[in-house]
């Protein structure tokens, strides 16, 4: 069937936004189907310090700083008897024209700006869409099956063809639900659970050149955690990492828990000492949400943002790792749009390789950060990635040991710049601190390669109850 649009994007999140905006200026026609009606709520509230360089590019900066009350200037590790913050202006300050803080603000606003921009870009957006199936060919995706959730239940089922499908419908993945184990619980983050929500009451929140507006709160068995960062005036959003060994010798609820476990954490028990506080919503949860693909791209069709993979949320790196890889991908796609050509295979395989590296440095340095008990001192001191690593061969040792002697001879500055790129989800080529990284991944998949043989597949989400 001949095709009635050049690209279909399923989601309507940021990832999808991106896409579908940046292809509809380079000229191509795009039809984006999103399930929800927006604004609606969405986790995932804090950015990095390069998300408005993302803003500028989409052009939408001015009117999401305009919308904006909160200035994200760094983070603060909040352990038992002893805090660490960290200042964006301290790891930027040799760069010239470097803004030091970024946005934070409720995703229903930030998403439905995404969107309404892509909209007036001249992306064909159709709200209560819910994309059932791909419709494949062969090998080759050429369609989408979707139901038009406004004519009600029953519907039936209509169908839509383009040349290409972006999948970036999030962590329920339309493709990686049809495609047998392309999807899988990451290797050494899959043993988490968070539960969150958002919290209002008599206090209200201020900006300035000292207030950091983010605290990760630890947990004095420093395995679990709290994130603590405010979105509005009077609005904050609190949620809960906690690891299996948690939830296993718990005999309670997951809301529980929750509660006792603020009673027992460092400043998170004496802001809930607030008689004023009070959620605006039910408790959200979410299980084993660091996940990626063994796929991100194939005959027709390809994954960004979420629908690729996930990491644990614990430096906020789940926007920049998709605005970082729905830049790259749609370069490519726009290129093999251009050509006519079903898979350019050399520029999808750089595509895959990049986002794949993106995710193996970012879950190992999580990896590492819950090995040095969430201590972020710790982790600076550097020895902590050679120090309790298991080597599976020598020769991987000597990798090891020959990047990081490649950064004894670099400036400071420019190891602070390499290790800020690592930390926000923003790695460049040339990155050294990243190759660090990736020495650790390769050792940690060739200790894990049993069991990375044979990964869980993850099928889909579902929500805990509460």
């Amino acid at each position: 069937m001949r095709p009635e649009y050049d690209v279909i994007v399923i989601g309507g999140g940021p990832s999808g936004s991106t896409c579908s905006t940046l292809l509809a200026q380079r000229g191509r026609k795009v039809l984006l189907l999103e399930r929800e009606v927006f604004p609606r709520f969405h986790i995932g509230e804090s950015l990095t310090l390069f998300a408005p360089e993302a803003f500028r590019r989409l052009g939408v900066y001015e009117e999401l700083a305009a919308m904006n009350y909160v200035q994200k200037r760094g983070l603060e590790f909040v352990l038992p008897g002893k805090s660490k913050k960290i200042y964006f202006a301290e790891r930027c300050k040799h760069e010239t024209h470097s803004q030091t803080w970024t946005f934070q603000m409720p995703r229903a606003r930030l998403d439905a700006v995404l969107l309404k921009n892509a909209e007036a870009s001249g992306v064909i957006v159709r709200q209560q869409h819910a994309v059932q199936r791909v419709l494949f060919e062969g090998q080759r995706a050429v369609g989408v099956s979707f139901i038009d959730l406004r004519r009600g239940v029953p519907a039936q089922p209509e169908s839509v063809y383009a040349r290409w499908l972006v999948d970036c419908s999030g962590q329920s993945s339309v493709i990686n639900r049809q495609l047998k184990n392309n999807c899988f619980n990451d290797r050494l983050l899959d043993d988490k659970i968070a539960v969150f929500a958002h919290w209002t009451g008599d206090f209200e929140i201020v900006n300035g050149e000292t207030e950091l507006n983010f605290k990760l709160c630890v947990h004095p068995n420093r395995r679990d955690w709290f994130w603590w960062f405010p979105i509005d005036r009077h609005l904050v959003s609190i949620g809960i990492v906690i690891d299996r060994h948690s939830i296993q010798n718990r005999h309670c609820s997951l809301e529980d828990l929750f509660m006792r476990r603020v009673a027992e954490t460092p400043f998170i028990n004496d802001f809930f000492a607030n008689p004023s506080l009070r959620r605006t919503e039910n408790f959200r949860s979410v299980k084993d949400f660091s996940y990626r693909s063994r796929h991100y791209y194939g005959d027709g069709w390809v994954l960004a943002g979420d629908s690729a993979g996930f990491l644990d949320p614990i430096f906020s790196t789940g926007l920049q790792i998709c605005f970082n890889t729905s830049f790259k991908m749609v370069d490519v796609l726009d290129r093999s749009l251009d050509d006519g050509i079903a898979v350019d295979a050399h520029a999808w395989q750089e595509y895959e390789s990049t986002v794949d590296r993106l995710y193996r440095i970012n879950s190992t340095l999580v990896y590492k950060f819950y090995q040095c008990g969430i201590d972020f001192e710790e982790m600076e001191r550097g020895w902590s990635l050679l120090s309790g690593t298991t080597w599976i061969s020598p020769i991987l040792l000597l990798r090891f040991l020959y990047h990081g002697a490649q950064l004894i001879l670099r400036p400071r500055s420019v190891i602070r710049s390499w290790a800020r790129d690592v930390l926000f989800g923003n790695v460049q080529p040339g990155n050294k601190v990243a190759d660090l990284f990736l020495v650790l991944a390769d050792n940690y998949e060739k200790l894990c390669s049993r069991k990375l043989a044979s990964p869980a597949p993850r099928q889909h989400f579902v929500d805990l109850e509460i």
